[in-house]
């Protein structure tokens, strides 16, 4: 509806390695996941909704996550990666490279096949029915960050003007 969170990855939360379904907590043993993050995207939704609130970002995508999984009708425990659980925060980067959203870079950035490392996670959603995805899917391969991404980062140290926070 709108909201700016276009990047979703569905996945069988029992696929994930034990100590990261931990955090997930789901009611079935097979329960399907789906990992919400958003591009650039989010920007103009975000604006066009935000209150004069503390933290309006989080209360941005509580609100969405909250309406988009009643509207589904499906019961659904929302993980927000920016509220800490029982187990501390969710390792978000790592479940969604284990669930095959992109690839972890030696940064700990997610390195996404199409947006690179411009992405944000938000949450997982865990739907109380039977997963559809059995497998986790692997990523396409990432950027190995060497060569690429040292020209890119020199490149962008070394430009100036108006204009330089595109490089």
């Amino acid at each position: 509806r709108g909201y700016g969170l276009d990047v979703t990855h569905a996945f069988d939360v029992a696929a994930l390695p034990a100590e990261l379904a931990a955090h997930l907590a789901a009611r079935r043993p097979a329960a399907q996941g789906l990992v919400v993050g958003n591009s650039r995207a989010l920007w103009p939704a975000f604006v066009a909704a935000r209150r004069d609130e503390p933290n309006p970002l989080d209360r941005h995508v509580e609100r969405a996550l909250r309406e988009a999984t009643e509207a589904a009708g499906v019961p659904t425990d929302i993980v927000f990666a920016h509220q800490a659980g029982e187990h501390g925060f969710v390792p978000m980067q790592q479940i969604a490279a284990a669930a095959g959203l992109g690839r972890l870079a030696p940064s700990h950035l997610l390195v996404h096949h199409a947006l690179g490392p411009w992405l944000a996670l938000r949450a997982v959603l865990v739907f109380d029915v039977d997963a559809t995805v059995r497998d986790v899917v692997p990523a396409p391969p990432a950027c190995d960050c060497s060569r690429g991404c040292q020209v890119a980062l020199v490149h962008a140290q070394q430009a100036r003007g108006d204009d330089a926070w595109r490089a």
